[in-house]
């Protein structure tokens, strides 16, 4: 029943080529998210009016200030959204250690790496979520395999998928999500100011191309983003990662550095 074929796989070197026919729309876009039917894939039919309230619930709930600049909250449609997050892309992680289960800075890199997804969590708040999955798509190493994020630490009004494999995990394209959300990600291999920069760790892979457009860990979620037509909204992690989106999805990608890489090791 799916329209997605894999046709030719070759290896020379480090370069894998994949060849797929049948798929419209590989890579999905901010067009095809404003292009849809109201109420397309939603658990709940829209409001009649999907007018936004008088003020913000968000800020005043959370005991804080709302910034000057802070958009009133969304009280439309309801919108389910997926978080696919990676642990390279996380503000102050430069190193191996802050992202390799069970080495020195793990913890540390944990709660960096959990304080940035709940930034995201509210971010969707605020822009009218009303349900949030989190899918954590770091392999840290044995039994921390997409399983880093802090439980204990992490924002309640997000769920979480642990320990599931990396772009194994379709639940929230099955049974209907309106957006994703890609935090924390990383550059390509070969990438020269990509922090911790690689294409699937368990590889050694210089290049991995989908139809001749050459792709990163970021470009394999999308393409099941966009195989299920769900747009992709944002990518956050470093300059060059930011740059790398932009190049595959369009300037129309909202793209947030979180830091500006100056060698594979440094920021």
């Amino acid at each position: 029943g799916s329209d997605v074929f894999l046709i030719a796989t070759k290896r020379e070197g480090a370069t894998v080529n994949v060849r797929f026919t049948g798929l419209q729309g590989m890579f999905a876009t901010e067009k095809s998210y404003s292009s849809r039917p109201a109420g397309w894939r939603r658990r709940t039919a829209p409001s009649p009016t999907g007018s936004a309230p008088s003020k913000c619930t968000c800020i005043a709930s959370s005991g804080y200030d709302a910034a000057p600049n802070h958009a009133p909250c969304y009280d439309g449609p309801a919108m389910r959204v997926l978080i696919m997050s990676d642990m390279e892309g996380v503000s102050g992680i430069v190193v191996w250690d802050q992202v390799n289960g069970g080495a020195p800075q793990y913890e540390e890199g944990r709660r960096l790496y959990t304080e940035e997804i709940n930034a995201a969590v509210r971010g969707a708040k605020a822009a009218g979520a009303t349900e949030i999955v989190v899918m954590d798509c770091h392999g840290a190493g044995k039994d921390w395999n997409f399983n880093s994020l802090l439980p204990e630490k992490l924002d309640p009004d997000c769920e979480w998928v642990s320990h599931h494999a990396w772009s194994r995990y379709t639940e929230m394209f099955e049974t209907g999500c309106d957006v994703a959300l890609m935090v924390a990600m990383h550059a390509r291999a070969g990438t020269p100011d990509g922090v911790l920069c690689h294409t699937i760790s368990t590889t050694t892979w210089r290049n991995l191309y989908f139809n001749d457009q050459v792709v990163g860990e970021f470009g394999i979620n999308c393409a099941l983003c966009g195989h299920y037509g769900i747009p992709v909204a944002i990518i956050t992690g470093d300059e060059a990662t930011c740059r790398e989106g932009r190049e595959l999805l369009g300037e129309k990608l909202h793209a947030v550095a979180v830091k500006r890489g100056l060698t594979r090791y440094s920021a």
